[in-house]
C-alpha cells in the first residue's frame, strides 16, 4: 500500500462498522511519508479551504495519528488548527468533534515537549473557543502534575486569565480552573479563585462552594491517570468506539444505554458519521 493509497482508503467510507486497521497500521510504517499528506490537509484547514467529507475524514485520522507518532513538528499546525471557534457544527467541531472534550488537552501534553508559549496565547486568544482554551488549560496543569515545568508557569498568568475570564463570561473554564487549581493545590490561585465566587463566575458543575472554602476536594483530580497514564496514544483504540464495536446494542433493547460521540461512525453502518446520520 503506498501513501497515496492510505490517503485514499482513510477518505472513503467504509464498509459497516468497519475500523481501518490496515490502512493505520500502513501510516503507521510509512508514517515518514504519509505525515506530509496530512500536513497539506492540515495547511489547507487551517487557510479555510473547503475540505471534501473525504479529506475530512483523513484529516481526522491524520489528527490522531499525529499524536500516536508523537509528530512534534505538527504541535504549531495543532495549536494554529485549533485557534478557532469551536461551538457544535462548527468546522473544528465536524473536523475533531468529541475529542474537543476528551484527548485534545492530552495531544497537547504528547506534542509540546514543554512548550507553553503556543499554549498560552491558545487560552488567551480572542478566536479559540472555550473547549479549546480548556484543552490547552488542562495541558498546562498536566505538565505541572508530570513535573515538566513550574508552577510559576501557570500562576504568572492568572491575574491575567481573571480578567478575560470576567470579560467573556467563560463559566466552563472558570470552574475547570478551579478543579485543576485545587486539585493541584496551588495555593497561589486562591485569591483568583475568591474573585471569581465573589463575582458569581463560578457554576459549581463538578465540586461544591464547600470544596473551594476549604481548598480541598471529595475527589481530587488526577489528570495523568488512567489510560494517560503511559504517556502514550494508540490511535487502535479506536476500534473500540461504539461506531467501530462488532458487537453492537440491538435496537430491541431500548433500556440499553451506550456511548456514542457525535463525531463516531454512524451506528446503524451507513459510515457516515453519527451526527449526520441517525442522532
Amino acid at each position: 500500500m503506498t501513501p497515496s493509497d492510505i490517503i485514499k482508503h482513510l477518505s472513503t467510507i467504509q464498509s459497516p462498522n468497519r475500523f481501518p486497521k490496515v490502512a493505520l497500521s500502513e501510516a503507521r510504517a510509512q508514517w515518514a511519508d504519509v505525515y506530509p499528506l496530512i500536513e497539506q490537509l492540515m495547511h489547507k484547514f487551517i487557510n479555510n479551504q473547503k475540505l471534501s467529507e473525504g479529506e475530512e475524514r483523513c484529516l481526522s485520522f491524520g489528527i490522531h495519528l499525529i499524536a500516536d507518532r508523537k509528530e512534534y513538528s505538527a504541535f504549531s499546525l495543532l495549536v494554529e488548527l485549533c485557534n478557532r471557534d469551536d461551538e457544535f457544527d462548527s468546522p473544528l467541531d465536524v473536523l475533531i468533534g468529541d475529542i474537543l472534550t476528551e484527548d485534545l488537552w492530552f495531544y497537547f501534553f504528547l506534542l509540546c515537549q514543554g512548550n507553553t508559549q503556543p499554549l498560552m496565547k491558545l487560552i488567551e486568544s480572542e478566536k479559540s473557543g472555550e473547549w479549546v482554551k480548556i484543552a490547552a488549560m488542562k495541558c498546562l496543569f498536566a505538565l505541572l502534575e508530570a513535573q515538566k515545568i513550574e508552577k510559576s508557569v501557570i500562576t504568572s498568568k492568572l491575574s491575567t486569565w481573571y480578567d478575560f475570564l470576567v470579560k467573556h463570561h467563560y463559566s466552563t473554564l472558570a470552574d475547570n480552573l478551579v478543579l485543576y487549581s485545587i486539585s493541584a493545590q496551588l495555593e497561589e490561585a486562591r485569591p483568583v479563585i475568591c474573585q471569581l465566587q465573589e463575582s458569581h463566575r463560578l457554576e459549581y458543575s463538578q465540586f461544591s462552594e464547600q470544596e473551594v472554602n476549604e481548598w480541598k476536594l471529595k475527589h481530587p483530580l488526577t489528570l495523568l491517570d488512567g489510560q494517560y497514564q503511559t504517556m502514550e496514544m494508540d490511535v487502535m483504540r479506536m476500534a473500540s468506539w461504539a461506531g467501530f464495536s462488532i458487537s453492537m446494542p440491538s435496537f430491541q433493547t431500548p433500556n440499553e444505554k451506550f456511548k456514542v460521540g457525535r463525531n463516531d461512525p454512524c451506528i446503524c453502518g451507513s459510515g457516515k458519521k453519527y451526527k449526520k446520520c441517525c442522532l
